[in-house]
């Protein structure tokens, strides 16, 4: 407790969010885009993308097949934490998947609608470079 309190008066001392774990929700980027958007009310439908190399992060860092499973699971997290962040309980949903060939290959996609009527739509594909989007 003694951590989470000192933590808590750095962020007001210094104004600096503390982003723990789930932290691309609170991306500045993400914020502006709704601002220009007319806000979280305005937004009809939310889609997030992101990739990775995976090839390249186990060739760089000698994870296991094993290890990278973890991985794509962990990093997932953000992209679904997002979708619901910003578009609310999801309410209906239809989930896709592909395998391309290989371990490296492969795609899926999540189409939904939240409890708020807007519609979600994630895609995560693993060969195209890193990027996120709103």
């Amino acid at each position: 407790m003694n951590e989470i309190t000192e933590l808590i008066n750095d962020q007001k001392h210094y104004g600096t969010p503390v982003q723990v774990a789930l932290n691309r929700r609170h991306y500045s980027i993400f914020h502006k885009a709704i601002e220009d958007a007319g806000g979280i009310d305005q937004v009809r439908a939310i889609s997030v993308e992101w990739s990775e190399n995976l090839s390249k992060i186990k060739d760089k860092n000698g994870f296991s097949d094993e290890m990278i499973s973890k991985y794509i699971f962990a990093n997932s997290l953000h992209g679904i934490d997002m979708l619901l962040h910003f578009g609310g309980v999801l309410d209906k949903s239809h989930i896709l998947t592909q395998n391309d060939g290989d371990f490296f290959r492969w795609r899926m996609n999540l189409l939904g609608k939240t409890t708020e009527n807007k519609t979600l739509s994630p895609c995560k594909g693993a060969l195209r470079a890193a990027h996120e989007t709103l």
